[in-house]
């Protein structure tokens, strides 16, 4: 949801939207969904799943956008990443 809509939502204008967002988080709207992006790649992340795929599945255009991003917001790339830090996502069971 870009930034119109959410301000609409809430009935701003979409400047005072944007203002009011960056004022409470510290951070822009753009910045903050890039953010959620790369958290969901992370939560989407399966053994044996190609960087495209989950590029994909994450909502990144292709491969390359999510390299960029997590390049520009982490300083390094997914698959650096992968191999240093192996991400392993349970599911539990609500029980």
């Amino acid at each position: 949801m870009g930034g119109a809509e959410l301000a609409a939502a809430v009935g701003l204008s979409e400047s005072r939207f944007r203002h009011l967002f960056r004022e409470e988080l510290g951070v822009n709207l753009k910045r903050f969904q890039l953010h959620l992006k790369c958290q969901r790649a992370l939560t989407l992340w399966r053994d044996g799943m190609s960087l495209t795929d989950l590029a994909l599945a994450a909502g990144f255009y292709d491969q390359p956008h999510l390299n960029r991003t997590l390049r520009a917001m982490f300083d390094t790339l997914p698959s650096r990443y992968a191999r240093a830090f192996p991400v392993r996502v349970e599911h539990l069971d609500p029980a």
